[in-house]
């Protein structure tokens, strides 16, 4: 970029401008010899004599901004924006763009939100010197360059937008599945406490359930015969092994023979 800084001339109308045409004539020559502070004090004692000369501060503001206070510089500017002559009009908004483009310039490097602003009053600045000097190829030259810069910018932060918005969708939908993974996990303790709870009550309802409803699920010991239970059946028996000879059992004597048995053999 073209940041050449122009400065202003001035004439001496009368013999009681002397002082300051000629303090502004050595100072310009100071400006071109590359002696900015020199130069810049010089057109501050040239302002003390002449505060109302636009041309002075035009020409105190571009020291300024080769000293890079481009702060002071842009305040200088302002002071001389109401200036008659329309070469000298020119000349300040054309200066005042490069000062805005470099004050872009900075903030865009800090990632400084501001930096568009800048760059757009740069070039409002430009366009403002063109239409009192259409032909200023300097000018048109900047006001390109800091087109650019205003569309790269604004693709940057378009950029920027689109990933926060991202980022915003990706943790919305984050937040969700959380959201949604703790009201599972809640029903699911849910089911699983109703499932302990009916185990319980089962158990509960089995320990309590009445003794003699257990003994009956349990299988009962059959009783024990005693001795004469036992003799008796095998009295039955033998009747029942003679009950088909009628006659027999009705003679005393064999049935008194058969209850006592056999008698023991004789001794040898």
């Amino acid at each position: 970029m073209n940041r050449t800084f122009i400065i202003v001339i001035l004439i001496a109308i009368s013999i009681s401008a002397d002082a300051t045409y000629n303090k502004n004539k050595k100072a310009n020559k100071l400006y071109e010899k590359g002696k900015h502070a020199e130069a810049l004090s010089l057109y501050e004692e040239a302002l003390v004599e002449d505060p109302d000369e636009k041309k002075l501060s035009i020409n105190k503001g571009s020291a300024q901004y080769r000293l890079n206070d481009f702060t002071g510089a842009e305040e200088s500017y302002k002071n001389a924006i109401t200036v008659k002559d329309t070469k000298a009009r020119a000349d300040l908004l054309y200066n005042m763009g490069n000062v805005y483009n470099t004050q872009g310039d900075q903030m865009a490097q800090t990632g400084n939100q501001q930096a568009m602003e800048k760059y757009k009053a740069a070039r409002d600045s430009y366009i403002k010197a063109l239409d009192l000097r259409p032909h200023d190829r300097d000018a048109k030259w900047n006001l390109q360059l800091t087109q650019m810069k205003i569309k790269e910018l604004e693709k940057q932060q378009q950029q920027q937008q689109d990933n926060k918005d991202k980022n915003k969708q990706d943790q919305d939908k984050q937040n969700q599945d959380q959201k949604q993974d703790k009201k599972d996990q809640k029903q699911q303790d849910k089911q699983d406490k109703q499932k302990k709870d009916q185990e319980e009550e089962e158990k509960k309802n089995q320990q309590q359930q009445p003794e003699d409803q257990q003994q009956e699920q349990k299988p009962q010991p059959k009783p024990q015969k005693s001795e004469e239970d036992m003799e008796k059946e095998e009295a039955m028996r033998l009747l029942q092994q003679y009950a088909d000879d009628d006659k027999e059992l009705n003679k005393p004597q064999k049935k008194m023979r058969a209850l006592m048995g056999k008698k023991p053999e004789k001794d040898w």
